[in-house]
Order: structure tokens, then C-alpha cells, then sequence
């Protein structure tokens, strides 16, 4: 397993990875689903996520679109579980749509997988379980997850890492496509432990 000591402490996580190299045409599918009209090309590449939509229900306001080998990674600033979105591109491209989610600050950790349109596992902890709060699907044939043992960051690094995806190293191109909405929402920022946990545990 991988050890969390490869991650920062205060490592987050708002990614979501979509199997395709056909980046321009998840663009088009992208920005259709989320209706922005501000869409800006040869963008800096993102930093790590310090803030958050402060409504957890809020689809995200940003979408960051940046290829990373076999895969497209979309960074976004909600946490709000994607289930449409996952559903619409994975059948859309044919392939699989992953969604992770973490925050350091009071261990969350969330994993969503579509495989073409259709949910194929969904795993959420909040906080120090052994026994995750959803636990949809049946295990993937990778999963070695013994009795006892928390899902959480090396969890999550474990499963992208078994795709290719190094969640350390996401983006691959100099650049990065970003799909903005232009009205202005209230944000918190990640590391202010008060306000996250009223972000995330009203969710229960």
C-alpha cells in the first residue's frame, strides 16, 4: 500500500479523471452539462485546492481540464458527489469517470466510478472508520482492503494508482482549459476545521 507519508499532511483532493485522450470533445460535453459561457484556454495550471463552494450542494462554479496521459483530469471546487456528470461522460465517451474527494482537515474521503453510464462503486468515510458510510458495489478485483483498515488518502492513492494515475503528479500539459462561471459564490477555505465540518457533516 502506499504510505500517506508520500502526501502532504494537509494534502486535499477535488479531482475528478475521465479515460479518454479525446480532450477536446470532454470539453464540449463539459461545458453543455455545466452551461458556462467563460472558457479559457492556455490557463496557468491550477495549485493544489485550499477553498470550497461554501454550499455543499452547489455544483461546482470552476472546472480545471488538463490531460494527464490515458486520462483527462477535471479539478473542481465543490464538493458535491457528481453522479450526473460521471453518468453523462462515461457513456458519452465510453469509458470510465472517477470522482475522488479528500480533506485533510477532518479525514474525509470519497470515491465515485462510473463505467459507461453506469455507477459502478461508491465508497465514503468520514472521519476514522473501519466501516465506510457508503459502501456501494462490488469490490474491484484490484481491492485489497483487509478487516479493520480505514479508506482514506493511501486508500484512494491505491486505487488511482492501480489506473495510472499518480495523484501527486496530475498534470501532465504546460497548460490547462478552465470552464468559469462568472457569477461570484461564497467560499471556505479548506483548512479551517470549524467550517468544514459544518460543510461536510451536514451531508449525513
Amino acid at each position: 500500500m502506499t504510505s500517506v507519508a508520500q502526501f502532504s499532511s494537509h494534502m486535499n483532493l477535488l479531482s475528478c479523471y475521465v479515460k479518454s485522450t479525446r480532450q477536446e470533445r470532454l470539453i464540449e460535453l463539459l461545458a453543455s452539462y455545466c452551461g458556462f459561457c467563460t472558457v479559457t484556454r492556455d490557463a496557468p495550471v491550477p495549485v493544489p485546492p485550499t477553498d470550497v463552494l461554501a454550499d455543499p450542494q452547489q455544483p461546482p462554479s470552476m472546472y480545471t481540464v488538463n490531460g494527464c496521459g490515458d486520462w483527462v483530469i477535471i479539478e473542481v471546487n465543490s464538493i458535491l458527489k457528481l453522479h450526473e456528470l460521471g453518468s453523462i461522460l462515461s457513456s458519452q465517451l465510453n469509458t470510465y469517470f472517477l470522482q475522488t474527494i479528500y480533506c485533510a482537515v477532518i479525514e474525509y474521503a470519497y470515491l465515485l466510478l462510473y463505467h459507461n453510464g453506469i455507477l459502478i462503486r461508491e465508497i465514503e468515510s468520514k472521519g476514522y472508520k473501519t466501516d465506510p458510510d457508503i459502501n456501494y458495489g462490488e469490490p474491484l478485483l484490484f481491492e485489497d482492503q483487509p478487516a479493520g483498515q480505514y479508506f482514506d488518502l493511501d486508500t484512494i492513492a491505491d486505487y488511482c494508482q492501480h489506473w495510472g494515475i499518480d495523484i501527486n503528479n496530475l498534470f501532465e500539459q504546460d497548460t490547462c482549459v478552465v470552464l468559469q462561471d462568472s457569477r461570484s459564490q461564497p467560499v471556505i477555505r479548506l483548512d479551517q476545521e470549524q467550517e468544514v465540518f459544518n460543510l461536510f457533516y451536514p451531508l449525513r
